[in-house]
């Protein structure tokens, strides 16, 4: 997956999050990656997807987020860079946040 499509990143995280206060949080991170895009000159579209994407496992696995979304993005053929992204919000992983999308 080369190019995130919003409708996919969607779809994806209906799949994994029913509820709807969920959805909501995903949809405020969303706005919020979008604007930090645009303060800092960096593709709105990405950060926007990595926002609305980074808790989609939460719900079904919550002892193993964000690990299990690494899992699951990966064996969907999301890119390396996008997978860390989303892990490195799990403060527990150590994953340095400089330049990772």
């Amino acid at each position: 997956m080369n190019h995130l499509n919003r409708a996919e990143v969607w779809n994806l995280l209906c799949e994994y999050t029913q509820a709807e206060y969920l959805r909501k949080h995903h949809l405020a991170v969303e706005a919020a990656m979008k604007w930090y895009a645009r303060k800092y000159g960096q593709d709105e579209n990405l950060w926007g997807n990595v926002g609305l994407i980074h808790d989609f496992e939460y719900e079904k696995f919550p002892d193993q987020h964000p690990q299990k979304g690494g899992e699951i993005l990966r064996a969907q053929g999301w890119p390396e860079n996008l997978i860390r992204a989303v892990m490195a919000h799990g403060d527990h992983l150590n994953i340095t946040r400089t330049e990772l999308i």
